[in-house]
């Protein structure tokens, strides 16, 4: 057994227009929805993964929460992390195409999860299934 590095590479805008932080918004809030279990809509689709993950990146929103407060934090914390990094967090311009950046975050361990602000939010939004409405390839 060994040590690994364990991270997220990740393909995306350097900065991110208002549509995309809205459509990201609309996501994070249709989870906390989903949470709450006010989906309300039979024909929503299930793109979260398991319910656990989800509530364990989330957690199940209070009654009475205003989602759209909560989403907007969750995705403040996310844009200033993606836009300033963290120690654990490296990007370069993308050589095809320099309106994008190619970022590194993650971290070596010894088969634990990463423990920094770069991997707890790639692994949000993987889970949460926001980050393709940012353009992010995760």
């Amino acid at each position: 057994m060994g040590m690994d590095l364990i991270g997220f590479i990740v393909k995306g805008p350097i900065t991110f227009s208002s549509e995309q932080i809205k459509a990201a918004q609309t996501k994070i809030v249709a989870a906390l929805k989903y949470l709450r279990d006010e989906e309300g809509d039979s024909d929503v689709t299930y793109e979260w993964g398991h319910w656990e993950d989800l509530e364990a990146h989330l957690g199940v929103p209070l009654d009475g929460e205003c989602l759209n407060a909560r989403a907007i934090k969750i995705l403040d914390e996310f844009v200033e992390w993606w836009n300033n990094g963290d120690r654990s967090t490296h990007w370069i311009y993308d050589p095809d195409d320099r309106a994008k950046k190619i970022v590194f975050t993650g971290e070596s361990t010894w088969g634990d999860t990463p423990d920094n602000d770069g991997f707890r939010n790639c692994e949000l939004a993987s889970v949460v299934a926001f980050g393709s409405a940012l353009g992010l390839n995760l």
